[in-house]
């Protein structure tokens, strides 16, 4: 199986569609290591979660993990690109970099307040409706029925431990839920 690395310059190119300023980039530098590191808080298991089933953005810069295959990461460049148009919108529309300070406050430093983080699960229900849009506008076979699983799936990603424990996790389903049926009626 090749590596999203073999078609780079293919997929920053459809990058590119969500935000000319995308950089695509593994998951072998320092840089991400220590900052997955952080985010796991020292815990080794998730560490080694972040690390190969999570991709990160920051600003414009998309980190994948190598083992990741092409199609793998296509399907996911329209949530991380979503992202990077959220960091440029607190940029005031300058450069995605430069809203990571307003970004991070939004999606609620991250440890604080569990249970309460409602920028958090909302910036991620919003990545996550530009996948479903494209599902739809690209006429996917079964689209809703793809969008109604990974509604849920990702629902409950989000509401448990590796995001944290945002909000309650009926009310992440409940918004996830309600987002994706309201989409479905809205392009189909």
């Amino acid at each position: 199986m090749k590596s999203w690395i073999d078609h780079k310059e293919e997929l920053e190119k459809y990058a590119h569609l969500f935000d000319k300023s995308i950089i695509l980039k593994d998951k072998e530098g320092w840089f991400i290591k220590t900052l997955c590191w952080i985010i796991a808080l020292g815990n080794r298991d998730r560490y080694v979660r972040y690390m190969t089933n999570f991709a990160q953005t920051i600003g414009n810069y998309h980190f994948y993990p190598r083992e990741w295959t092409k199609d793998r990461v296509e399907r996911v460049i329209p949530h991380e690109g979503r992202h990077t148009y959220q960091a440029r919108v607190c940029s005031l529309g300058i450069h995605p970099l430069l809203g990571l300070p307003i970004m991070a406050i939004i999606y609620g430093l991250i440890f604080f307040p569990v249970g309460l983080a409602l920028g958090r699960v909302y910036l991620e229900l919003d990545a996550d409706t530009e996948v479903w849009r494209q599902l739809l506008l690209t006429d996917t076979p079964n689209a809703a029925t793809i969008i109604r699983n990974r509604a849920t799936d990702f629902a409950s990603t989000v509401a448990g431990r590796d995001y944290f424990w945002p909000l309650p996790t009926a009310w992440v389903h409940k918004l996830f839920n309600d987002r994706a049926e309201s989409l479905i009626r809205e392009l189909l």
